[in-house]
């Protein structure tokens, strides 16, 4: 039996009989490395303007009565492989053939990404082993390998000379512009790309931010794909989610991912599908999925993007085991919930996935004090102020509270919209109007889940104004500001409402010093934008009043960029006082040397 002459054969029988290539394999061929090619066509007429590309091609007989095996390895020259990868690639066959003369075709893809990896510290091996698997026997299957082949080696060829690179390492570099993938398939029944996928291997490549597109991962194949849709998920129209995920698996069944807690399955061999439902999310997301399946479920059907699925195949006990008028009853739970803290104003979402026993008990207070306007039962220690924040999960809750004569338990307020009455005494003893909201730290604008500030600048600027309240509402602007530069851009609010006490403390306040008042307004616009040419005379004109305070010159300087004048300022500064300055808020604008950063370390 001449075994060659057999692989060879064979090779272009199964090549012969597709549409899309024609072989050119000669038995006995001398060519180094080679045995001939293989051309593909765009189209089945194979003209010579049709002409997509040349494969070269090279094969190998194997006496093997085992045809089992679906991969198979086999011992390569490493001086073919490198005049492979100079050729761009090459398809390697091994035909192995039984004593009958029977044939089984296995083949690999070389091309110039694997090439690379195969010769990678290869030293002086004069040997590699590749692994081959096994070809197809349906005609389009088989055009589409070397259709890929020649698509693949277009997009490879610019990077044949350089090293390869990983996903890792793209990403590391910063490089990363975006990922992308494709294939050709002649496939006409073929209605969505995941069903190749799941069969066939396919290149990851990575388009850099300068526009050149390296490979960067091969993939022999995917067990699942999830895309992200936008289309309306209704039920008798109430429109529940803008956009749903949809996965489909290799074993045929695909989900439809409605919110955080529903799953629609389908099995698309017999077309049944039916609902997983475990609830999950934040506070609104529960409340959604929860109308959302209480809905779909008792009106036996839903809607994506118009088309109607109907629930109507689901079998009694998968309906009886969502339990619906249980779920009625916490989704009654869940909605006095969001009611309660909707008018606690607060303004995160609470998360529900991680809730602790205390945490239900605390939200249960809530739901008593302020759903249903009962006094509660809490913990007071002896002579703490009438105020406090309550923890429920991830939210701080600012409360106020007061006693209830007849009972003794507490009647709960939001802190801001308390009835507390705050005030402030003199050197002399004498009280003077002020505004609880002048407590509040750093630390509580940084934290606090539930501040109003709308209720808190009304409260502000409804005091009348005195040297101390100022002072205070000066500190409390400080804080704010503190608190914007440690969670900007989280919270604009932060700046937007210190930007509104600015200005009324620049018109109202008669009693801090023009100048200090000027410097906090402007150190808010320099956090919001680039300064006016009159914003700038303004600070050049507190620098030349004569007789400004050191630190207001450091401040002032600070905003103008000019470091040098504000370290020289700086320097005059007693040590306390040049601590102080560190903890305000212009500080943040001092440009650190190397020294002032190990100091900090």
């Amino acid at each position: 039996m001449d075994i060659e002459k057999v692989a060879t054969a064979e090779i272009v029988r199964q090549i012969s009989k597709t549409d899309y290539l024609a072989p050119f394999i000669n038995d006995g061929d001398k060519e180094p490395s080679w045995d001939g090619a293989i051309y593909t066509y765009s189209r089945s007429s194979k003209k010579v303007d049709e002409l997509l590309g040349r494969v070269p091609v090279q094969v190998k007989g194997h006496l093997d009565n085992n045809f089992l095996n679906e991969t198979i390895s086999y011992t390569v020259r490493v001086a073919d492989l490198r005049n492979y990868l100079t050729e761009c690639g090459t398809v390697y066959f091994v035909v192995y053939i039984n004593d009958d003369g029977d044939c089984k075709i296995y083949y690999a893809n070389l091309l110039p990404f694997v090439l690379k990896r195969l010769l990678k510290d290869i030293g002086n091996q004069k040997t590699k082993n590749i692994s081959l698997s096994a070809f197809p026997t349906n005609k389009a299957d088989i055009s589409n390998i070397f259709l890929n082949f020649v698509r693949d080696r277009k997009k490879q060829l610019t990077t044949i000379g350089a090293d390869i690179i990983s996903y890792d390492e793209v990403v590391k570099s910063g490089g990363l512009k975006e990922l992308n993938f494709g294939f050709t398939d002649i496939n006409r029944k073929l209605t969505e790309p995941f069903g190749y996928m799941f069969k066939h291997g396919f290149y990851l490549y990575a388009t850099l931010n300068h526009g050149i597109t390296v490979p960067i991962e091969h993939i022999s194949s995917i067990e699942m794909a999830s895309a992200v849709l936008r289309a309306p998920v209704m039920c008798n129209g109430t429109k529940y989610y803008d956009q749903y995920s949809l996965v489909h698996k290799k074993d045929g069944v695909s989900e439809f991912h409605f919110g955080k807690s529903s799953v629609y399955i389908i099995d698309t061999r017999n077309h049944i599908g039916k609902f997983n439902f475990t609830l999950a999310g934040n506070l609104s997301e529960r409340i959604t999925d929860e109308s959302f399946i209480i809905d779909a479920i008792e009106s036996g059907s839903f809607s994506i993007n118009g088309v109607e699925i109907s629930l109507s195949s689901s079998k009694k006990e998968e309906v009886d085991s969502f339990q619906i008028e249980d779920r009625k009853i916490h989704l009654q739970q869940l909605r006095r919930i969001k009611k309660v803290l909707t008018q606690l104003k607060v303004s995160e979402e609470l998360d529900c996935d991680n809730l602790t026993e205390n945490d239900l008990q605390n939200l249960n207070m809530l739901v008593v004090a302020f759903d249903e306007q009962k006094p509660v039962s809490i913990n007071v220690l002896p002579d703490s102020p009438p105020f406090g924040h309550l923890t429920v999960a991830n939210l701080k809750i600012m409360l106020s509270f007061s006693k209830d004569a007849d009972s003794g338990l507490h009647w709960l307020y939001s802190f801001f919209d308390s009835p507390l009455d705050f005030r402030a005494t003199d050197e002399n003893g004498n009280e003077i109007k002020s505004s609880v909201y002048v407590l509040l730290s750093k630390e509580n604008f940084i934290t606090l889940s539930n501040i109003d500030y709308d209720a808190l600048f009304r409260a502000i600027t409804s005091v009348p104004c005195s040297e101390i309240y100022c002072g205070q509402v000066t500190q409390l602007l400080l804080n704010m500001l503190l608190a914007y530069d440690e969670k900007k851009p989280e919270d604009q609010r932060l700046l937007r409402y210190s930007h509104m006490i600015a200005e009324w403390l620049l018109s109202d306040d008669n009693e801090t010093p023009y100048e200090i008042r000027q410097l906090n307004y402007l150190q808010i616009i320099k956090r919001e934008r680039e300064f006016s040419v009159k914003e700038l005379k303004e600070l050049y004109s507190i620098i030349e009043s004569g007789s400004v305070r050191e630190d207001i010159l450091v401040g002032t300087y600070l905003l103008l960029d000019n470091q040098p004048a504000a370290e020289l300022h700086f320097e005059r500064l007693e040590p306390e006082l040049q601590n102080n300055f560190k903890n305000y808020p212009i500080y943040m604008f001092w440009k650190k040397t190397k020294e002032d950063r190990k100091t900090n370390e």
